[in-house]
């Protein structure tokens, strides 16, 4: 494959449902979960895939095994507190090993026990979590947005997830906004219950 290509090479999940600060890393742009049931997988693949692509909450849309009670909120208040600050992040590199360029992407979501709405915010940043910039304070809790734009600068960080999904388009694919949501689609298909059951290759 040619390194003129992004590809995948770590993730993270940060203070969401049982994860405390966990990164996942990929082989050649590919990552397999392993472990017991219970163990977490498909909560890391709920956040990660395709919500790290179009930020979107809708219980169905993150899980399509669960119910519509298992929200994004939830997950932030899993431990039972009060309010919560948490992160998702992908990183992405292309080029030589000696010298990548490196991307990540990430939502940062806040919520309270009092309000039923998640506060999210999105960024499309150069350079690499723990590296060059960290998303976890001196306090060791995750940053706020403002805390964050104070790092990435605030062109890198926007409200809007239409305008998130046009950064990360624009940066790294070049789909153009009809692909790219092809490709989300895409992901949401091949992650279906049962696909294989009554599979249509159309």
């Amino acid at each position: 494959m040619s390194n003129a290509r992004f590809r995948p090479t770590r993730a993270g999940i940060i203070n969401l449902w049982d994860y405390r600060d966990q990164e996942f890393s990929f082989a050649d742009g590919r990552l397999v979960l392993r472990g017991p049931n219970g163990s977490g997988k498909t909560k890391a693949l709920e956040v990660l895939f395709p919500f790290v692509f179009d930020g979107r909450i809708e219980p169905r849309r993150l899980n399509p095994f669960a119910g519509e009670e298992r929200t994004m909120k939830s997950n932030l208040l899993y431990r039972g507190q009060d309010s919560a600050h948490s992160y998702v992040w992908m990183e992405f590199c292309r080029g030589s090993l000696e010298d990548p360029e490196s991307v990540t992407v990430g939502i940062g979501m806040r919520a309270t026990r009092t309000n039923d709405e998640v506060t999210r915010w999105y960024f499309v940043a150069a350079g690499r979590v723990g590296v060059d910039f960290s998303l976890i304070g001196n306090d060791d809790r995750p940053l706020t947005k403002k805390q964050l734009a104070e790092q990435l600068g605030s062109d890198s960080i926007t409200d809007r997830p239409l305008d998130y999904r046009t950064a990360i388009d624009a940066r790294m694919f070049g789909l153009g906004v009809q692909r790219y949501d092809q490709l989300i689609n895409l992901i949401l298909t091949l992650r279906r219950p049962q696909l294989a059951k009554n599979l249509d290759p159309k």
